[in-house]
């Protein structure tokens, strides 16, 4: 995990918004975008990726049965994800979008929560 550390804090505040709050309208996967940049190496999107899934192992302990099915959809498909990146040729913003996207995925609905 210590490519990890060639993220920012502010992708890592922005994760964690995204599992907990979703998003809606889709502001905060834009800023998630915005933070990773146009054209992060396949290193940094591996990188990337090992965070999302890291920030969803630390909401499934305190996270409810519902939620913890939630979690653990996404995590799935971030790992499928990590295996495809060092052989896809993924668009950088779109990989971003999808991330943001699996991670808001993982909050509860308003109603529910």
């Amino acid at each position: 995990m210590a490519s990890l550390t060639r993220t920012s804090p502010r992708c890592t505040e922005i994760m964690g918004r995204l599992v907990q709050e979703g998003d809606e309208h889709f502001a905060l996967r834009g800023e998630f975008s915005a933070v990773l940049g146009a054209g992060p190496d396949r290193e940094r999107q591996i990188a990337t990726l090992d965070l999302a899934r890291a920030v969803l192992t630390g909401v499934l302990r305190g996270a409810s049965p519902m939620q913890q099915a939630r979690v653990i959809d996404a995590h799935s498909e971030l790992s499928r994800l990590t295996a495809q990146v060092p052989t896809h040729n993924f668009d950088p913003g779109l990989l971003a979008m999808e991330i943001g996207g699996l991670l808001a995925s993982a909050a509860m609905p308003r109603e529910a929560a």
